[in-house]
């Protein structure tokens, strides 16, 4: 009988490159991101999107910096970046981060200083990202003009005459199929923790003196 750990083992050069980027797969985004030399990473960051998805994968304090260098184009003294922080250990772990995947670099100041500053491709991506422009990629692109959007009028008729004569109806305890059928599972939730209504011991809706007033609140308004 053969070895069943003999099974797995590759047997050609194929399989085994096969194994290796099986593996790759299977580590973290950021670890199989450091395996990339700094001009592949600089293309990778001209894509808002990609830059995006790299700052969500980051370590909460390797976020934090990032951020408050976002809108800073030149460097800032590394002895202020590290004063953010208590732990130098905890600083020289988001930092050594951040410099293996070029999202940082140390830069000296004119007073001679080291000082810390974001990668301009990184900077400028994360930016538009977070704040809309550049160039529209095909998840981004605008819908069509809906010809069956709704006009104003009829979406408050529907909301005034439909959903909202539910909600009263379903407080009131009128056991009206189609107006149930109106209140959704959460809206009742949230109706009843609001204090609005209660059951008694028939399990029979009951509509409270908050939810009256409430009630009244509304109609006044309206």
């Amino acid at each position: 009988m053969s070895n069943p750990g003999s099974i797995n083992k590759p047997s050609t050069s194929g399989e085994q490159n096969s194994s290796q980027e099986f593996d790759e797969m299977n580590i973290d985004l950021l670890s199989y991101l450091e395996k990339f030399n700094p001009i592949l990473l600089n293309q990778l960051y001209e894509c808002p999107t990609a830059c995006l998805a790299v700052f969500r994968e980051l370590p909460s304090l390797a976020q934090n910096f990032v951020l408050r260098l976002m809108f800073i184009e030149q460097p800032i003294p590394q002895a202020v970046v590290s004063s953010w922080v208590k732990s130098i250990s905890d600083y020289n772990e988001a930092a050594d981060v951040l410099t293996r995947l070029q999202i940082w670099k140390l830069t000296p100041m004119q007073s001679g200083l080291p000082g810390r500053l974001l990668n301009t491709t990184f900077q400028k991506s994360l930016q538009t990202s977070w704040l809309g422009g550049g160039k529209q990629r095909s998840i981004f692109n605008a819908l069509g003009t809906d010809k069956h959007r709704p006009d104003i009028e009829t979406l408050d008729n529907y909301s005034i005459n439909k959903r909202w004569d539910s909600v009263l109806n379903f407080m009131a305890g009128v056991k009206l199929k189609d107006y149930n059928d109106n209140i959704g599972e959460i809206t009742k939730k949230v109706i009843f923790h609001a204090g609005l209504i209660e059951t008694d011991s028939n399990n029979e809706i009951i509509i409270t003196a908050s939810g009256f007033q409430f009630l009244l609140m509304i109609n006044f308004h309206v």
